[in-house]
């Protein structure tokens, strides 16, 4: 039984990671742009309340 759990836990751990690479993969293009768009927005408030 604990075998078999501890089985159980080792899959669902390489499933996690695997699963997190695979949205990470996804997300990575997407992801940039919004990231460059939120560091050009920041800038801006930066700039604004720097003035």
């Amino acid at each position: 039984m604990t075998g078999w759990a501890k089985a159980m836990v080792v899959n669902n751990r390489l499933a996690a990671a695997t699963a997190a690479k695979k949205v990470k993969r996804a997300m990575y293009k997407p992801s940039f742009r919004i990231m460059v768009r939120n560091t050009y927005s920041v800038r801006r408030l930066l700039s604004l309340l720097l003035q």
